[in-house]
């Protein structure tokens, strides 16, 4: 009787610890974007910088950002932002685990990036 009432209760932990967690439960809602200035400029373009958070515990595959119009006057490193028309390509199309991708460039303004898709794959 004790013994099957361990393993029941560990596995009711297990489970709650897995929703407790996030696992599965991915959305574009857990790629935080945020930009503020580097306040440096290049060719009289001020320079923003961008942090990019995988927020969920799952890593994100092929993470593109919409980014029609974007521009720069920074040259980018195309591992870490690739722009193919309207979409930007980040890391590379490698996963983005729970850290923060940062890159930077240079623009009048700040551009509106958001995430267009992601694809995760939990444990």
């Amino acid at each position: 009787m004790a013994d099957s009432t361990i393993k029941i209760l560990s596995i009711v932990f297990f489970l709650f610890l897995m929703i407790y967690e996030g696992y599965g439960t991915c959305s574009l809602d857990d790629l935080a974007i945020k930009q503020y200035s580097a306040e440096r400029s290049i060719h009289g373009k001020p320079i923003w910088m961008v942090s990019i958070t995988n927020k969920c515990s799952c890593p994100f595959y092929r993470v593109h950002l919409t980014c029609h119009g974007f521009q720069t006057a920074l040259a980018m490193d195309p591992s870490v932002l690739r722009v193919l028309g309207d979409v930007c390509i980040l890391n590379g199309d490698n996963p983005i685990y729970r850290h923060i991708l940062y890159f930077e460039y240079a623009w009048d303004q700040p551009f509106p990036f958001t995430p267009a898709s992601v694809f995760y794959k939990c444990p």
